[in-house]
């Protein structure tokens, strides 16, 4: 059966990937890594038995706000702008997305997007769903599997296969 990463161990990847992007010339320096508050217990508990636990500050961010389109996208850059973060590290959201790129630091996201649009500062942690799809099939075919489960708690893994 193919296994994907759960969200934890795709935040853990995405920190240790937002140390390789990261300026750390400081060794005395802390990678400021935002994570989406409504992420931040599975990060803190992703990485809480790692080495990574000293060298980083997890901050939380909140872009959760609908308010308005503009409202969510102006306060995520107000916010953003005064953490002086290295690294974002999370669930897909189009505020974070438009305000990473506005501001040149890396988003590494955590979720499947299909309606992501390539951009120069985000990095999606798991492959396209066409790819993944066709590398499960690979797999089902290469063991000559005629049954497989695939366990999925919204429409993108229903999406997926």
């Amino acid at each position: 059966m193919a296994v994907f990463p759960s969200l934890g161990t795709n935040l853990f990847l995405g920190v240790l990937l937002a140390f390789l992007l990261a300026d750390l010339s400081d060794a005395q320096k802390k990678l400021k890594v935002g994570v989406p508050e409504s992420s931040m217990a599975t990060a803190r508990s992703a990485l809480e038995d790692s080495n990574l636990a000293g060298s980083l500050r997890l901050l939380p961010i909140r872009p959760e706000d609908k308010t308005s389109s503009f409202y969510s996208i102006n306060r995520t850059y107000m916010e953003l702008s005064s953490l002086e973060i290295d690294a974002v590290v999370g669930p897909f959201d189009m505020a974070l997305d438009l305000v990473t790129e506005s501001l040149a630091i890396p988003y590494l996201c955590t979720t499947f997007d299909f309606s992501l649009v390539k951009k120069h500062t985000t990095f999606e942690m798991l492959p396209d769903t066409v790819l993944a799809g066709q590398a499960m099939l690979d797999v089902i075919k290469a063991y000559g599997w005629t049954q497989i489960a695939l366990f999925h708690d919204d429409y993108k893994g229903k999406t997926l296969m």
